[in-house]
């Protein structure tokens, strides 16, 4: 996730000033969209977590991100960006909460430091290999198509990639399957 993220993430503020034709004060207007959605999720995770399932949240997350990201690619006003994104750092961070104490729970504490840190590599790991993705996509379509459809194009390559994390992972994460994960990793 994080990799398909900085797929188009790390060329936003090019998109914001060659694609949606705004300066410095819109791109921080955006990204400060990303900061409220986070606050607000923060605040209802655990409540949109229960009442909907976490199995079902994390779903919601990723096909969430498959739609919002082809979205954000065809977008043209960026008041529309800042709402997506707003809504897309929503979903990200229902996802860390759920995730984040889920490990919590189930990891035994002497261990966490260390998966924890595993997580972390990979997770954290992703985000330059996303970036260095984005920057191919870019050069590869901008080499046969103008330079504001490759700077588009890197919506469609992070919405892609979750959809397919979404078709190979829906399975598996179900509210079933992580609440007997948290029974049996609870202590007795």
């Amino acid at each position: 996730m994080n990799m398909a993220g900085m797929v188009s993430g790390s060329l936003l503020v090019l998109y914001v000033q060659e694609v949606l034709h705004q300066g410095a004060t819109v791109f921080a207007v955006i990204g400060m969209g990303g900061a409220v959605g986070a606050v607000v999720a923060g605040t209802f995770a655990s409540y949109m977590s229960k009442r909907l399932g976490s199995g079902t949240c994390l779903a919601v997350v990723l096909a969430g991100t498959a739609v919002i990201s082809p979205i954000v690619g065809l977008a043209r006003w960026w008041p529309l960006v800042f709402v997506l994104f707003a809504t897309e750092a929503l979903l990200g961070m229902l996802w860390n909460v759920i995730t984040v104490s889920l490990r919590q729970a189930i990891i035994p504490p002497h261990l966490l430091g260390r998966v924890n840190s595993v997580y972390r590599f990979f997770a954290w790991g992703m985000i330059p290999i996303g970036s260095l993705l984005g920057g191919a996509v870019v050069a590869v379509v901008g080499s046969f198509a103008g330079r504001s459809t490759a700077l588009r194009s890197v919506w469609f390559v992070n919405g892609a990639i979750h959809l397919c994390l979404f078709v190979a992972g829906r399975h598996l994460l179900t509210t079933e399957r992580i609440e007997a994960a948290r029974s049996a990793g609870a202590p007795a």
